[in-house]
């Protein structure tokens, strides 16, 4: 086939003119036709009404608005918002388009134009902090619900990240390691699922407020299963007395890394020394797994303490981190206990970059805190559609990105009538065959 390029001499308002292909005319025609690129947010939507996402957070929140002049109603806003995030829509200005859109409007369930950017603007800078805490709260609940069987144990792996800012928003301060103005909103996944996430500024300290997110975590937890064990995983940057303390005294077991101060080198300087002189001898890296007892300066106690020693061509390496159990041996609580925390970066990058959790442009933080938690409900979605609809398929394990663009980025032609709406989708869509077993497995939920 030809290369094809566009006429723009043969441009005229509906119709475009391309170069041939073969011996055949290439035209393009605009028509009154309804088409849309998202078809497939259809089971977004479901899994929304299904299980009630959006309306949680409509519940939760206070309508400060006169209710005698209201056109949108708090739980439409929240699914425009919503979906427009899943169809790769973060912006509000993008929602000036969205709100004339006959397929968000069929979404919705709306004949009529949706909210404009304006009002979506104007809703959440409306938001308080009384309802961000509401929705932490309902945010940490809901986590729970999605259970539909008593786990054996729930891993809580906290970690802050940055937001990088570019304007003049409220809150919003230079953090040196990150080398910029940033938010450092604070995430706390168990695997897959995301249990909480909350802005914060980036003044003070990164672990600020994990005592707190934790209690709250971990009581609602106790409210459903009084005997859950429940492990809270974290960076050398949560090692702090009053987490590890409380954490002891509400049977909470701990996994967290701890810096290796000169007090703990020189504890295992011997054995590190000899598996240097090995290394050298042999040529073959070596690896061990220490288990001791010590006590911080500020500890009113000694805690188990875990070494990882390597002595490599490349040089020695010793990492360190604390713990409460006091049964599995070194090595297993390092490599099985510790290290699979970092697959929570990969959820993190999910949620800051797929779902564009890192739009925090708007200039009230409490506006900010909102949007953040909004990227969370999406994110919580779309986890939703991979538990429930995937498995099985080759979409099991991929990115929020992947199941977006293969999932929902389908192409259809909508026809509306009076008492109903069909969706016309292309027999050689490639993910057919996905698409297809996605909704069969919604009808049998």
């Amino acid at each position: 086939m030809e290369e094809i390029h566009t006429n723009i001499n043969n441009m005229t308002k509906n119709k475009i003119t391309f170069s041939k292909s073969k011996k055949k005319k290439v035209e393009g025609l605009f028509k009154e036709i309804n088409i849309t690129q998202d078809g497939g947010l259809l089971i977004a939507k479901e899994i929304d009404k299904k299980y009630g996402f959006s309306k949680l957070v409509a519940d939760t929140i206070k309508d400060k608005r006169n209710k005698h002049y209201i056109k949108h109603q708090t739980k439409e806003i929240i699914e425009q918002r919503v979906l427009g995030i899943l169809g790769g829509y973060e912006d509000l200005n993008d929602h000036k388009e969205i709100s004339k859109d006959g397929h968000f409007q069929t979404l919705i369930g709306k004949e009529e134009r949706l909210a404009s950017s304006s009002t979506l603007s104007r809703f959440e800078n409306s938001i308080s902090t009384n309802d961000i805490h509401k929705l932490l709260i309902k945010m940490i609940e809901n986590f729970v619900d999605r259970h539909e069987t008593r786990p054996n144990k729930i891993v809580l792996d906290f970690d802050p990240t940055d937001y990088l800012v570019h304007g003049e928003q409220e809150k919003r301060f230079y953090h040196g390691y990150y080398g910029g103005y940033c938010f450092l909103p604070m995430h706390v996944f168990s695997g897959d699922e995301l249990v909480a996430t909350l802005l914060k500024p980036s003044s003070g300290d990164g672990t600020k407020y994990t005592g707190a997110m934790l209690k709250l975590i971990v009581n609602r937890i106790r409210e459903r299963w009084p005997d859950m064990r429940i492990v809270f995983r974290g960076d050398a940057g949560f090692a702090r007395k009053h987490v590890l303390h409380w954490c002891e005294n509400n049977k909470v077991e701990y996994v967290v890394g701890i810096g290796g101060n000169r007090v703990l080198q020189r504890r295992v300087e011997k054995e590190m020394k000899g598996m240097i002189f090995k290394q050298r001898e042999s040529g073959v890296d070596q690896k061990r797994y220490l288990s001791l007892q010590y006590k911080a300066g500020t500890w009113k106690k000694e805690r188990r303490v875990i070494a990882k020693l390597e002595a490599s061509a490349t040089g020695s390496n010793m990492r360190f981190l604390v713990t409460n159990n006091i049964c599995d041996d070194a090595e297993d609580m390092y490599k099985n206990n510790y290290c699979p925390r970092g697959d929570m970066e990969n959820k993190i990058k999910q949620l800051k970059l797929d779902l564009k959790g890192s739009r925090v442009s708007a200039h009230s933080f409490t506006a900010n805190q909102y949007r953040n938690f909004i990227s969370g409900i999406a994110y919580i979605i779309l986890t939703t559609v991979r538990k429930k609809l995937l498995q099985g398929t080759e979409l099991a394990k991929s990115y929020c990105s992947q199941i977006m663009l293969k999932l929902f980025k389908i192409g259809a032609i909508f026809i509306k009538r009076k008492t109903k709406i069909t969706y016309l989708f292309s027999n050689n869509f490639p993910f057919k065959h996905l698409f297809c077993s996605a909704m069969e497995k919604l009808a049998l939920e």
